[in-house]
């Protein structure tokens, strides 16, 4: 869907990324699962900092980022 969403705006100058964050300690989770994993999973902040660098990467460049995959450092919950 996003690869359709991209070519169609591509002739206008318009980026499309897909950002696809992995487990982020949020109140998504059940109460339980986060009080017993949140130290497993990153943080909405390490997501935020993450989106807001790639965006500096991206503003003027010729080339794009397309998928990005963000995971927690110690890997799937």
């Amino acid at each position: 869907m996003m690869r359709s969403l991209r070519e169609e705006v591509r002739r206008y100058n318009i980026k499309v990324i897909n950002i696809i964050p992995g487990a982020t300690a949020t109140p998504i989770w059940d109460a339980k699962v986060l009080a017993k994993k949140q130290h497993l999973m990153a943080t909405s902040n390490d997501i935020a900092n993450l989106v807001v660098s790639t965006l500096h990467l991206c503003g003027s460049s010729t080339a794009m980022l397309e998928d990005i995959t963000i995971q927690p450092q110690n890997g799937n919950l």
